[in-house]
């Protein structure tokens, strides 16, 4: 993932170097990590006292800083002494970012020493590279105890992986991921990922910034209505004629079977005359055969002997249950 397009040398040449050393990829990623695991290997920083080493501050502690890289470079199993340490990290670089050409370079410089000189410190290679890339080379010293610091993978192990990584904060109607990073003094970072252009920017610094995202982004995706905003315009767009929303529902009911009726009965027209003809009703519905000559007209059906439809075949049982009721009370009576 790449921060947007911003390089070594363009952040080095920028005024405010610390808001460009926020702006990458990596520095979230030091962020990151450094809040999670940073207990385990006895690293407390701060998100504004990282940004002072990485940024060459004067009032940073330089003694300090140099003793963090030997002791990771200790834990990886590399000899490293105060006087010596510089060329130990470049063997480090070229043995486990061959891919990074930055740090390739870095690493020439840390084995072979620089001749530009520091104001704020004795270890000449070191503070000759650029902020971006001491920012990768801590990144890496520390990704590395993944895989060669023992005891320091015996304790991640045994914790839940909810406590590893922070989760996104959210994403917005475009697609675009939000990330809350917070220090041990909750220093809040927030950064956007666009997944299509595989960039991350950072856009808060401060929780009242955070609250001015929130406010423009739920004017651009309002919420959801809720139940009783629903009723309110279901009340607003019902009639005003005095009837009751029951009244009303009723109406549509009466409305759909009458609809329905109408439908069977025309289906009854055109079943009672396709019986009348002695055809199939599905067969009438489909295209007429061409006549042959030598096929004579089909018989009718009288309609006194088969029913026309459904309704009259109810009507039908209907006279024959009167007329049996008629019958037995007139026997009742003669007897």
């Amino acid at each position: 993932m790449r921060g947007d397009g911003i390089g070594d040398e363009p952040c080095e040449l920028k005024a405010d170097l610390s808001a460009c050393l926020k702006q990458q990829p990596e520095f979230a990623a030091l962020c990151s990590f450094i809040h999670h695991f940073g207990a385990d290997l006895g690293i407390y920083l701060t998100f504004p006292q990282l940004i002072e080493f990485l940024s060459l501050s004067d009032g940073a502690n330089w003694r300090k800083w140099e003793t963090l890289h030997i002791k990771l470079l200790n834990k990886l199993k590399y000899r490293a002494r105060p006087e010596r340490w510089e060329p130990v990290l470049g063997r480090f670089l070229q043995i486990h970012t061959p891919n990074m050409s930055d740090l390739m370079d870095a690493a020439e410089r840390l084995q072979h020493g620089t001749s530009v000189k520091s104001e704020h410190a004795t270890s000449l290679a070191y503070y000759s590279l650029s902020a971006a890339t001491r920012t990768k080379v801590l990144l890496s010293l520390l990704e590395s105890q993944f895989d060669r610091n023992q005891g320091f993978k015996d304790k991640v192990n045994v914790r839940p992986s909810v406590d590893l990584r922070f989760r996104p904060l959210g994403a917005d109607v475009w697609g675009r991921i939000y990330w809350l990073l917070k220090d041990s003094e909750v220093n809040v970072l927030l950064y956007r990922e666009d997944t299509e252009d595989e960039t991350i920017l950072l856009i808060c610094e401060n929780t009242n910034e955070i609250r001015e995202l929130h406010d423009r982004l739920k004017d651009v995706c309002p919420s959801e209505p809720n139940l009783a905003t629903i009723l309110a315009s279901r009340k607003r767009a019902s009639p005003s004629d005095g009837r009751s929303p029951l009244s009303t529902g009723l109406t549509s009911v009466v409305t759909g079977l009458i609809t329905a009726q109408i439908a069977s009965t025309e289906s009854d027209q055109i079943d009672q005359k396709c019986l009348l003809n002695g055809l199939d009703p599905e067969v009438s519905r489909s295209p007429p055969l061409p006549s042959s000559p030598s096929t004579p007209p089909p018989t009718p059906i009288s309609c006194t002997r088969v029913p026309t439809s459904f309704s009259d075949i109810k009507t039908q049982e209907l006279f024959l249950k009167l007329e049996n009721a008629e019958a037995e009370e007139n026997t009742v009576s003669s007897k």
